[in-house]
């Protein structure tokens, strides 16, 4: 093949990548904005912490419910579906934010609206990798895709600070103008690039019913349970720093000049360690080089816990970070491997992903804030570090090299008639 050829085969290959993911660039965007915005607005009209954390934590439990719904009823959608979806909740939120009474019931129907968009967005991800990209660059893709959104989770609060000092609700029109340009840049996506069907699927497949829904996770969750529990544990650390994380964050901002750049650092990394990441995993394998980062990031944690110079703190801080970008990545490019193994259970992969991850945001703060309380922060440091550790090793005994997809054990579900408990 020319070199000529061999560019124009990257070029078809590697755009409709690029344009996606600065299209998740703009989503995310403006969900960095609603982050900052939604705890501060709730804040100022409860003016109760815990209550607020309830009010935020509606969000993840509600996208536990969500993930199970979309498994059962959209299992064939397709990532124009789940992007348009994303699209047009993200709009809902800070519509409600700027017309709605600024009251509980309000707050929590505004945290159902985000939860619907924020899940759909992950679900369009994974779907987008697997109709546009082999599956060798499975890797490739996720390490893009997290580069554009965690830019974008970077900018965010800065344009909010910077927006509501000039006039308090100009974050959220600023929010319904990128979602508005998202809008626009996703219809110009979709008039160039035709999306790809599978073939023998039919849209007209029938929801599936609650029980073999359920039986269908089980069988799937069987096969990858232990890397399960390992995602929910590296989500844990995430959960950490953007909860008791932002109090300790204050804290040495309040003792040293250079603790505000404790989360600024926890974001930095990805930026530029997205791009090294494909070429992490050749010698051990996705999933085995992602446990190991994991077991770096729960050291560095626990070290993190135990330590009080700044320097050592920041240095830490930058060093977790990483682990927790080349763990999460690797995790989505191998659950996006299995994915393209599955034809009409691919949705309920990702849902079994979801759902962990959701747990984890739902019982984290909760959790997290109760260590604090009976200890101190570095406590919450040190539990979820020896959580990450523990998962990994567990996980890296279990697990088998290559996890073989349970196509029998499906098909066999999924050809079950269900039990009638009445007659017509």
């Amino acid at each position: 093949m020319s070199f000529s050829a061999r560019r124009k085969q990257r070029l078809k290959l590697y755009i409709p990548l690029i344009v996606f993911s600065f299209i998740i660039f703009l989503i995310s965007l403006h969900d960095g904005i609603m982050s900052y915005m939604a705890p501060v607005i709730i804040q100022d009209k409860l003016n109760n912490t815990f209550l607020v954390g309830a009010v935020l934590s509606v969000s993840a439990f509600f996208g536990m419910f969500l993930n199970f719904i979309i498994a059962q009823f959209f299992s064939l959608k397709d990532y124009t579906f789940f992007m348009g979806g994303t699209l047009l909740f993200a709009l809902g939120l800070p519509l409600a934010f700027l017309f709605l009474p600024r009251d509980l019931l309000p707050f929590i129907f505004a945290m159902i609206i985000w939860s619907v968009y924020y899940e759909m967005r992950n679900y369009s991800k994974y779907d987008f990798v697997h109709r546009f990209l082999p599956t060798e660059k499975n890797t490739l893709a996720w390490s893009v895709m997290t580069i554009f959104q965690s830019t974008s989770y970077m900018l965010g609060p800065a344009i909010t600070v910077y927006l509501v000092s000039k006039q308090t609700n100009l974050p959220l029109y600023a929010s319904l103008i990128i979602t508005a340009i998202t809008m626009l840049v996703f219809f110009v996506f979709m008039s160039f690039y035709k999306k790809k069907d599978y073939g023998n699927q039919s849209a007209d497949e029938k929801p599936r019913s609650f029980w073999k829904e359920l039986s269908i996770i089980k069988v799937l969750t069987k096969r990858i349970w232990a890397l399960v529990i390992f995602s929910f544990a590296i989500t844990l650390l995430d959960v950490t720093f953007w909860t008791t994380g932002v109090l300790y964050a204050e804290k040495l901002r309040v003792e040293s000049k250079w603790g505000g750049m404790f989360l600024i650092l926890y974001c930095l990394p990805t930026i530029f360690i997205g791009w090294i990441i494909p070429h992490l995993y050749q010698s051990l394998g996705k999933k085995r080089t992602a446990l190991v980062a994991g077991i770096g990031a729960g050291i560095s944690l626990i070290f993190l816990g135990l330590s009080s110079n700044i320097f050592t703190i920041l240095g830490l801080v930058v060093l977790i970070s990483i682990g927790y970008d080349v763990a999460t990545v690797l995790i989505c490019a191998t659950f996006e491997d299995y994915i393209t193994r599955l034809d009409t259970t691919k949705q309920d992969l990702v849902s079994i992903n979801q759902l962990s991850g959701n747990l984890a945001y739902t019982i984290g703060p909760v959790l997290m804030g109760y260590i604090c309380y009976k200890s101190d922060f570095g406590a919450s440091f040190l539990f979820a570090g020896i959580l990450i550790i523990i998962s990994a090793l567990y996980a890296l005994v279990v697990l088998p090299r290559k996890i073989k997809m349970p196509h029998r054990e499906l098909a066999i579900v999924l050809k079950k008639k269900e039990k009638k408990f009445w007659k017509n």
